[in-house]
């Protein structure tokens, strides 16, 4: 465990007025990236799944607006416009070529009922194919309890070698920059040819992500490492990867935007985190698995975790749950935590360390974006 630091107090806070986020084009998701999340299903989002053993603990997005926290939902992008591509896939369940031909949100709320228990069929249906040995050749497993998505801030680092296996996540900052962590490159070095990054896909396995049609890839340029990295406590966990060449920005490629230092999250704060890490069966998920999490902030924190959990100079943040199950694990260090803020979807902290995974009153600790060292270093390498 890190050593006992002295507690400071930093304030980090402006006015909001003073306090603006990233003025750049970023934040923002395709249709194909709004889902209901934390197992729901229907419109609004409102149905559990009932054999989620998690639903009981499963949080609700928070959206900030002003500093404030205006809404909860489960819905990734809470606008009625979406509702059908959020309530049920129709695109692959009855094989709807246009946007026009799929039913109408009036259709949708009058006939839910019988809509679903069709769904219910072709669910058990398609889970009866994937759990077949043919299926799982390509693999389909979450992540402690996450669920499958799209995000297209997501990014895989891979070796350069011809099996591309990857190691750690990212995220897309913009068309040439990936923001990472420096963990991942402590014991393996620096060289960049020794490396890859893929982006755009769903597929954890470079083979089967290759074939999808937003799959990007790219050789790196430069690797910056945090030159105050701490291995012993994970003080200053953080790098930036530089591509070789531009990345295309398209619906499966897209910037996230970065939180000011300047900016205090309101309390009851929840993050979306994930990534391509390992499962409650310590295998690697095939798929990109997320979910939603709590933020707290490392005082808070260490009263369950433990005084010794982590940094108590505001360095870190702990996200995940005190009650265990849902958490990010091995092989999604790197990966970005975000948070809906004025309409935009922003990073917030990367994915450090944890002590195993899904364990009760050990969430997962995450570099914190805000912080001074993190924040300088990202100014003058960004």
């Amino acid at each position: 465990m890190p050593p006992t630091t002295k507690t400071t107090t930093i304030s980090y806070r402006q006015s909001l007025s003073s306090c603006h986020l990233d003025s750049k084009s970023c934040g923002q998701i395709s249709l194909i990236s709004c889902v209901c999340v934390g197992k729901r299903t229907g419109p609004g989002c409102n149905f559990k799944d009932p054999k989620d053993q998690f639903s009981h603990q499963r949080a609700a997005l928070t959206f900030i607006v002003n500093g404030r926290i205006a809404r909860t939902t489960f819905e990734m992008c809470p606008d009625p416009y979406h509702r059908k591509r959020r309530s049920i896939d129709y695109d692959n369940f009855y094989g709807y070529d246009s946007e026009e031909e799929q039913p109408s949100d009036d259709y949708m709320d009058q006939h839910y009922d019988e809509l679903e228990k069709e769904y219910d069929a072709y669910t058990a249906e398609e889970n009866a194919r994937r759990n077949s040995s043919e299926y799982m050749v390509a693999g389909y497993r979450r992540v402690h309890h996450g669920e499958e998505g799209f995000l297209p801030f997501f990014v895989s680092i891979r070796y350069s070698k011809s099996s591309r296996i990857h190691f750690c996540g990212g995220a897309m900052y913009d068309e040439n920059t990936v923001i990472t962590a420096a963990l991942c490159f402590a014991d393996r070095g620096t060289i960049a040819s020794k490396f890859r990054v893929t982006m755009g896909h769903k597929q954890r396995k470079w083979r089967y992500a290759r074939r999808e049609d937003g799959f990007q890839e790219f050789r790196i340029k430069e690797i910056i490492m945090h030159k105050r990295f701490q291995r012993i406590d994970f003080l200053n966990d953080i790098a930036i990867v530089k591509l070789s060449k531009s990345a295309k920005f398209t619906e499966f490629v897209r910037p996230i935007c970065l939180l000011p230092d300047c900016y205090e999250l309101p309390p009851g704060t929840t993050a979306i985190v994930g990534g391509w890490g390992e499962n409650e069966g310590h295998e690697a998920t095939q798929v990109l698995n997320f979910a939603t999490a709590h933020v707290y902030e490392s005082r808070e924190c260490t009263r369950f975790a433990g005084a010794d959990y982590l940094r108590r100079d505001g360095s870190q943040l702990c996200i995940g749950y005190k009650e265990g199950g849902i958490d990010t694990c091995h092989g999604d260090s790197g990966g970005p935590a975000i948070v809906n803020i004025d309409g935009k979807w922003t990073l917030i902290g990367v994915v450090s360390y944890g002590v195993s995974c899904g364990q009760l009153n050990k969430p997962g600790v995450f570099t914190n974006i805000i912080h001074r060292s993190v924040s300088g270093f990202l100014k003058a390498n960004l």
